[in-house]
């Protein structure tokens, strides 16, 4: 069983279209992990996700809660130890994804993400999602 840690554009790519990306959510193969103050980015943005998905209010809160069956949130307090490390990898790339690279660092593991950021940095492994189809689809 692997563990990997999602950023919050494979979420919303989970949510707003059927698609490998939500099968691979689904996969009972993998644990996936995202730090809480993901699901906040997701209220702040649910009426712009409304409308690229067209998906009615109560089908997107219904899909969502399918899609988080499968993903362990991680509270921030038990990666609050390994910010100070991340916020140090992502200075010069984005400050605003160093939650994700300090929940892989606390899990020790690498992230699935859709942003090119994190090819930036070398201190937490990225996986390619077309790898882990093949694997784990």
């Amino acid at each position: 069983m692997r563990d990997i840690v999602i950023d919050t554009n494979v979420l919303i790519a989970g949510i707003l279209k059927d698609s490998t990306t939500r099968r691979l959510l689904d996969s009972k193969n993998i644990n996936f992990y995202i730090p809480e103050f993901a699901f906040e980015e997701i209220i702040k943005h649910k009426l712009e996700l409304l409308n690229k998905s067209e998906l009615s209010e109560n089908e997107f809160d219904e899909l969502l809660n399918l899609i988080i069956e499968n993903i362990n949130v991680i509270p921030f307090e038990e990666i609050k130890p390994y910010i100070g490390k991340a916020k140090e990898i992502m200075k010069n790339i984005d400050l605003k994804d160093a939650p994700f690279i300090a929940c892989s660092l606390y899990l020790n593991c690498g992230i699935l993400s859709f942003d090119e950021d994190f090819e930036k940095q070398d201190s937490v492994r990225l996986f390619d999602i077309n790898d882990l189809i093949e694997q784990y689809i």
